[in-house]
């Protein structure tokens, strides 16, 4: 329980950097119709702070950190594809990595596995013509969820000990999972506000400028 505590609190900063983010210029770059090549950097340099940032603010234990790096990849992939979750995922993997511990490796691969499971969900959302479902929370929520799951398996088949790494996942698995879930569904929900706040806005200033022309 203290462990789930602790990553409550490590995700209501999250909370507050994402309401921050949506007031920011940066924002704009998931405002329009399609996302640039810069807008993809700076997504990239956001989101692998993120996960960064869910790294530091974790809790040791056992040698290992229990985090909420996961939210940076995973949003980063159901928003801009394979690629840039892939790369975030991988940017916040190698932090975890120099780190160090016995978990150093499988969480480091498991980090960028995560940013392509976002990435697929894209896909898969874009291909069935669902993209708009790319912002929906529920999305995010299933998909951090399930990318935690693979993480917990990863643990398992990289991190040795085995007797070690099945004792960590025992303790970390459920304050992890949730977390991250309930994390990236709570990030994903501002993003879509304040986009959906900005495309009402955008619609009733183009019907105004029509009555006037």
């Amino acid at each position: 329980m203290e462990i789930l505590f602790r990553l409550t609190q490590a995700m209501s900063v999250f909370v507050v950097i994402a309401y921050i983010y949506c007031k920011s210029p940066l924002f704009r770059s998931l405002t329009a119709d399609a996302i640039t090549a810069r807008d993809r950097i700076y997504l990239y340099l956001v989101f692998s702070s993120l996960s960064i940032l869910g790294t530091f603010l974790g809790v040791p234990v056992q040698d290992a950190i229990a985090n909420t790096r996961a939210i940076g990849p995973v949003l980063a992939g159901i928003i801009g594809g394979p690629l840039l979750g892939t790369a975030v995922g991988f940017t916040g993997g190698l932090h975890r990595y120099s780190l160090g511990g016995f978990t150093a490796l499988s969480c480091g691969l498991s980090t960028t596995v995560e940013g392509t499971i976002g990435g697929i969900v894209h896909l898969y959302l874009y291909r069935k013509n669902r993209s708009e479902q790319s912002f929906d929370p529920k999305v995010a929520f299933i998909t951090a969820f399930c990318a935690e799951i693979v993480q917990m398996a990863i643990i398992l088949l990289v991190s040795r000990p085995y007797a070690n790494a099945v004792a960590l996942v025992q303790v970390i698995a459920v304050p992890m999972i949730l977390s991250n879930a309930v994390g990236a569904a709570l990030f994903m929900s501002i993003i879509r506000d304040q986009k959906n706040m900005v495309d009402r806005i955008a619609a009733i200033s183009s019907a105004k400028a029509f009555k006037i022309a």
